[in-house]
């Protein structure tokens, strides 16, 4: 029912549906770690710079579910290389 009342509200295919909730469900389920290193990789390949990607990853994680306590760059740093 949830599935058919969202496809019909939306207008969207089954696939798309299925790519939809796989999203949700990983968004909600990436840890903070996870986050970090992902977003490191991305932004790295967006050609930033480590110090910039480290600014960038402390603020992106203030608006993110995560309730950790804040990090310093040194704990974003440790994050991604160990």
């Amino acid at each position: 029912m949830f599935k058919e009342h969202i496809i019909a509200s939306f207008n969207i295919t089954d696939k798309e549906f299925d790519r939809l909730m796989d999203e949700i469900h990983n968004f909600y389920n990436e840890t903070l770690e996870e986050y970090i290193q992902h977003r490191h990789f991305v932004l790295k390949r967006e050609g930033l710079k480590n110090n910039e990607i480290y600014k960038s990853v402390l603020e992106e994680i203030k608006q993110r579910r995560f309730t950790a306590s804040k990090l310093s760059e040194r704990q974003v740093r440790r994050i991604i290389y160990g």
